[in-house]
């Protein structure tokens, strides 16, 4: 009878899904998700989450963003929330309410490694060449612009 009940309400209501109707998540992608918003709270506090993400709109944020999340493991997102509480430290205004995308960003952008961070590598094509050798082919190449003219 309930689930008679259930699907009555399921046609007036105009819904056409059910909360378990979502395929069950990766367990990594809801660990990942999980910790992050276990974290969240803990920086901006109880209340700016549940204000921010009410029962529904958790669930609904989760949903949304897990996939996303679970790019990164557990150093990675650690790096990211170090990097906010910096921000909320120096009174960054970006970083006082809970916004996903602008968290999301910060944790990519924590864990960017840009080429200034990289130690610097000799070229392979370097490798073995010593300063008579590369004047030789200098003048070489001088040589073969020259002709050009």
């Amino acid at each position: 009878m309930s689930n008679v009940a259930a699907v009555v309400a399921q046609i007036q209501s105009g819904s056409t899904s059910t909360p378990g109707s979502d395929a069950p998540r990766p367990a990594r992608e809801t660990q990942a998700t999980n910790y992050l918003f276990g974290l969240l709270a803990v920086v901006f506090g109880s209340k700016k989450m549940t204000v921010t993400f009410p029962d529904e709109m958790l669930v609904a944020a989760k949903r949304m963003y897990a996939s996303q999340i679970a790019k990164y493991d557990r150093d990675e997102i650690n790096k990211g929330i170090e990097f906010i509480k910096d921000e909320r430290s120096k009174g960054n205004p970006d970083f006082e309410w809970p916004n996903l995308d602008r968290i999301i960003g910060s944790i990519r952008d924590a864990n960017r490694v840009r080429a200034l961070h990289r130690p610097f590598e000799t070229p392979a094509a370097l490798i073995g060449h010593d300063r008579a050798v590369a004047k030789a082919a200098g003048a070489n190449a001088l040589a073969a612009m020259k002709a050009m003219f």
